[in-house]
């Protein structure tokens, strides 16, 4: 239970007090994930090719969203994210 505790005030305190940027980056993890699995439904149909450049535009899409999800907004301090003391 103390480990969960450490965990929950570490990484999911400053994810949630910087809620914009989190659900930025959600939207964009989420964005990404849909048109994958849209063009493997295509794929898997017959109507669709996924090239390399979709698939390159997915990752850096991912990857921004992972970005977004661990940056703080820009009306908060750095002690009320949780960053630092």
């Amino acid at each position: 239970m103390k480990t969960l505790i450490k965990f929950a005030t570490r990484y999911l305190h400053p994810a949630l007090a910087n809620y914009k940027t989190t659900l930025a980056g959600l939207a964009m993890i989420l964005h990404a994930s849909l048109v994958i699995v849209d063009q493997t439904v295509g794929i898997a149909n017959g109507t669709a090719e996924l090239s390399p450049e979709q698939l390159m535009l997915a990752k850096a899409e991912i990857l921004g969203g992972v970005g977004f999800i661990f940056a703080r907004d820009a009306d908060k301090s750095s002690q009320q994210s949780g960053i630092r003391k």
